[in-house]
């Protein structure tokens, strides 16, 4: 069986964009949405 080593880890962050911030139990549509660098720092 092969070995992997692992140096280091890989965070990203999905965020979507809304108008407001919804009320308990609603749903809202996103109108933006963006991937970035995740993580500390």
């Amino acid at each position: 069986m092969e070995k992997v080593l692992v140096l280091g880890s890989i965070n990203i962050d999905f965020v979507s964009f809304v108008s407001r911030y919804p009320q308990p139990g609603e749903t809202l549509v996103s109108n933006d949405f963006g991937i970035f660098q995740g993580g500390k720092g």
